[in-house]
């Protein structure tokens, strides 16, 4: 549910969906190949992902998913935990 909500916020078109999840696929199945041997142009990302901050975060986010599920789930609690504790380091509380 959370992973659809977040694919239907930052894509804004049917067709950036359709490139992100292109992407996620091609990464997934690079991942896969147990072949080290890929041509260069397989490996680099799409253009229109690369130049769009959305699509990169939308991306990043959905292949944190494919890799590690739990980091994925956990990190909503952790990444405000760790931006108060920079906080804190940024005033001085903490040394």
């Amino acid at each position: 549910m959370l992973l659809r909500w977040i694919i239907q916020r930052l894509c804004r078109t049917r067709a950036e969906i359709r490139i992100v999840l292109r992407a996620l696929r091609h990464h997934y199945a690079y991942r896969n190949e147990h072949d080290p041997v890929m041509t260069h142009a397989s490996r680099q990302p799409e253009k229109r992902i690369t130049r769009s901050v959305r699509l990169s975060l939308l991306c990043g986010l959905l292949m944190l998913y494919v890799e590690s599920p739990r980091l994925f789930a956990i990190a909503p609690m952790v990444v405000p935990l760790a931006a108060l504790l920079v906080l804190f380091r940024v005033i001085g509380v903490l040394r």
